[in-house]
């Protein structure tokens, strides 16, 4: 039997996901309300606060209602204090979405870096960058929980300091005369 170019490049494209496409990633999103700020003045807070957030590189203003953020954070192995002993980095995409009163969070696309002590006793990325996908951390399951949880703990931070923003830009919008 022979395959056709054109069945054997099909049996490729399903084989082989497209850029940005993993399945059975982790993903996480949130909707926030903020009761009685327009969408206007909603769209330009959050901008700020992304701006004030993150370097102007990361962040990509896609439309009028969608902003695009490039994260990158640090795992930690075990945490004392502030001080951690890094596993490795974790890369995700944040779109922030803004519809009439509220705003929604989705991030998506999570990727990770180990990291490993060089000769010198510094940390450095080791490895190559591979999607978080339950199914290949099988054999390294306290390394996703720890993924996890510091995702979900990052992204609720983030999620109550925009909303904090959001508030204040409302507050000094109120009392400016």
């Amino acid at each position: 039997m022979t395959l056709t170019p054109a069945i054997l490049f099909s049996v490729i494209l399903l084989i082989i996901p497209h850029k940005g496409e993993v399945v059975d990633s982790l993903s996480y999103q949130e909707v926030i309300s903020c009761e009685g700020v327009a969408k206007q003045t909603l769209h330009e807070s959050l901008s700020t606060a992304m701006y004030s957030i993150y370097d102007s590189a990361s962040v990509n203003i896609v439309n009028e209602n969608t902003i695009n953020i490039k994260v990158d954070i640090t795992v930690a192995n075990s945490i004392v204090g502030k001080v951690g002993n890094p596993a490795g980095e974790l890369d995700f995409t944040i779109d922030v979405d803004v519809k009439d009163e509220k705003f929604r969070y989705r991030a998506y696309d999570f990727y990770f870096t180990p990291m490993e002590r060089n000769r010198y006793g510094r940390f450095e990325l080791k490895g190559k960058k591979e999607a978080v996908i339950e199914e290949e951390f099988k054999k390294r399951k306290a390394l996703l929980k720890k993924i996890k949880s510091q995702s979900e703990e990052y992204l609720s931070d983030l999620a109550a300091r925009l909303k904090s923003e959001v508030i204040n830009e409302k507050d000094n919008e109120t009392t400016e005369w």
